[in-house]
């Protein structure tokens, strides 16, 4: 399942758990983390890629640790607290747990 924001003008899209390959507990569109398995994280990060028209060729990619800095995004995986984008046609994909309670 993917919701798109009407009032974003960039390519972009919000994904849910579906549509992808990890195993349990990771299932199924795991798009990043550290106990899944990496192949299946990237292979999951070209489909959701795929359905936004997008590919991994220039992909930045936030392992988020806490902290106070913020760093430019470079091609690959970077572990800071934040990122921002100085390069245009740089990709930047977050990744978000989202909890919810009752």
């Amino acid at each position: 399942m993917w919701l798109f924001a009407p009032n974003i003008s960039c390519n972009h899209g919000f994904s849910s758990r579906h549509g992808g390959i990890s195993k349990k507990p990771f299932d199924s569109l795991n798009l990043g983390g550290h106990e899944d398995n990496i192949d299946d994280i990237k292979i999951n990060q070209q489909i959701a890629l795929k359905k936004l028209k997008l590919n991994t060729i220039k992909l930045a990619f936030l392992n988020q640790v806490l902290g106070n800095e913020v760093k430019i995004a470079i091609n690959g995986c970077q572990v800071d607290d934040a990122l921002v984008l100085m390069k245009i046609k740089l990709l930047l994909l977050l990744v978000w747990p989202i909890i919810a309670m009752s």
